[in-house]
């Protein structure tokens, strides 16, 4: 029989979020190589949205974001339809001449069906330098 603790799941709260804050270890995605991703990262992936990380890293050496070296990601669910929207911008990198901040956006996506418990959530995903040494994907609380 295989060890039952190693597959439980911990659900993905405000509060097991609010845990993560900077980050010691990182992880290289498994399919985009050039893409590494924090602590609070990986405990998303292993309890239940690993798509979430997958969707962020499997777009990043497209020629929309490819340039892109910081982005902010936000999925935000619907929780009665379980519907939800995935929208990556430059993070407000811009601001007009009175200091407000002007959001490019950089990719929208519906997402028909998710099982993502919280209403909404915010990655960054930023470059780690030079454009060759890819990217990272994190939480806010670990920038």
């Amino acid at each position: 029989m295989g060890n039952v603790a190693a597959s439980r799941k911990i659900e993905i709260t405000e509060q097991a979020l609010a845990m993560f804050t900077g980050s010691e270890s990182f992880y290289r995605h498994s399919l985009a190589r050039n893409v590494i991703y924090t602590e609070g990262c990986k405990f998303i992936s292993e309890n239940g949205a690993a798509w979430l990380i997958d969707e962020i890293a499997l777009v990043q050496n497209t020629k929309g974001l490819l340039s892109q070296e910081f982005q902010s990601w936000e999925l935000t669910v619907d929780l009665e339809s379980r519907s939800g929207k995935l929208l990556a911008t430059d993070g407000g990198a811009m601001e007009t001449a009175h200091g407000v901040a002007v959001y490019w956006e950089l990719l929208r996506k519906e997402i028909p069906y998710t099982d993502f418990p919280l209403a909404s959530i915010e990655l960054y995903c930023c470059a780690n330098g030079e454009p060759q040494n890819g990217k990272t994907i994190m939480l806010v609380s670990e920038y």
